[in-house]
């Protein structure tokens, strides 16, 4: 069994609504605060499937914006009555299941080697006391604990994406 990355093990998830703090059970875990192993990979790969949609979205983004044709991506946002956050968030939730629907179609290996990409934590890269480069903020750092796994990885140079 491996912890709940709903309600990272309590069993409970709280949040604010209308200025109070509310607490329901979690869904996820039937407030057990752990889950079997399959719906943990799964968990893990739908972590993957928001990293690609989003990269993707990011993408959409920048080519809408750097069309000299184009209005805009947040006028794109504001023709639907939203916010440019509100509908890059509703665009990657719609992406989210067709990446999803291509991780499935990948070989347990391939899926391994994205979610060890996913979750892989990297040291930020410092120059001349600043921040560079600083990827070390993954979707489930805290569950990376299986050091013999995350050292067989090196890297990806050939996902097929």
């Amino acid at each position: 069994m491996h912890t709940c990355p709903k309600c990272n093990g309590k069993g409970y998830e709280s949040y604010y609504e209308d200025g109070r703090l509310v607490t329901d059970p979690c869904y996820h875990c039937s407030t057990t605060g752990e889950v079997d192993s399959l719906t943990y990979r799964e968990d893990r790969l739908a972590s993957v499937a928001v990293r690609i949609a989003t990269q993707e979205e990011e993408d959409c983004r920048k080519a809408i914006n750097n069309d000299p044709d184009s209005e805009g991506y947040s006028t794109h946002a504001a023709e639907c009555w939203m916010s440019e956050w509100d509908y890059f968030s509703m665009r990657v939730y719609d992406r989210q299941d067709s990446v999803m629907g291509e991780l499935s179609k990948l070989s347990i290996e391939q899926q391994d080697v994205l979610i060890a990409w996913n979750e892989y934590v990297c040291e930020p890269i410092v120059y001349n006391e600043q921040v560079v480069y600083d990827e070390s903020v993954s979707l489930h750092r805290e569950e990376v604990q299986d050091e013999e796994y995350c050292d067989t990885f090196d890297g990806v140079d050939d996902i097929p994406f």
